[in-house]
């Protein structure tokens, strides 16, 4: 069950607290020159949503979901992806690569169905 549900929320700041989205359903949201480092986005649901510019440096995003987003130069290092699911999705420039310590992002069973990758 969801804990909170957005819809047409513009997130466009630098947070530096753990904000938590674990079970949210975000609906046609903007992440634009956003960052939050350690966010938790576990299982939460990203519906027709934009990612410009964000960071989700060390997310823990597992089994996490984006049906329709737009995803462009996003920042997922050192994250925990495991069991996320991209479904019809644009992913531009995305950086899924080591942290800062040399730590790997997770991928563990990630699935991505009818997404663009650039």
């Amino acid at each position: 069950m969801p804990s909170v549900v957005w819809k047409d929320e513009k997130f466009s700041e630098v947070e530096t607290f753990e904000r938590s989205f674990e079970d949210a359903i975000m609906l046609d949201c903007q992440f634009e020159d956003y960052r939050l480092e350690g966010a938790n986005l576990v299982a939460a649901v990203f519906v027709g949503c934009s990612f410009k510019r964000a960071d989700f440096y060390w997310a823990r995003g597992f089994r996490a979901k984006f049906i329709r987003c737009d995803l462009e130069d996003v920042s997922f290092r050192g994250g925990n992806l495991d069991e996320a699911v991209f479904l019809r999705c644009r992913i531009v420039r995305c950086d899924f690569t080591q942290d800062n310590l040399g730590g790997d992002t997770h991928f563990r069973s990630v699935v991505f169905i009818d997404s663009n990758h650039t």
